[in-house]
């Protein structure tokens, strides 16, 4: 549930979709999937007795060296992925948090950013 509602999120932040287009996927980074990307998971999930849900859902900004520098390029997805969730409510989401950032390059050479946020849903 709360992975959809995010993706949608993402999906209207004109600065994000300049980079990745429609290409934000839940879970796993398709095969075939044309870089850079976005993809979402769901790593906790705690619902409480007022009916809110507290979430922390990793968003993972992945990239390839090409005409530009992937690791310029992840900075500027997650970058503006912050700024479009801080602060941000609408829809079920009632708070966006950022918790913090890991980097890393994959045995392909690809440029990924880990960032992980709080979400307090309804």
């Amino acid at each position: 549930m709360i992975v959809g509602a995010v993706r949608t999120v993402l999906g209207t932040f004109a600065s994000v979709t300049a980079d990745v287009s429609t290409r934000i996927y839940p879970l796993s980074l398709p095969e075939t999937a044309t870089l850079p990307a976005v993809i979402l998971q769901e790593v906790t999930h705690k619902q409480e007795y007022s009916l809110d849900h507290f979430s922390r859902v990793q968003i993972t900004a992945i990239a390839e060296t090409g005409t530009e520098c992937g690791y310029d390029v992840v900075h500027r997805i997650q970058d503006n992925i912050r700024a479009g969730f801080m602060p941000y409510q609408g829809g079920v989401i009632n708070e966006v948090i950022h918790i913090g950032d890991v980097e890393m390059m994959d045995d392909a050479g690809r440029f990924l950013i880990h960032s992980d946020y709080y979400v307090n849903w309804s």
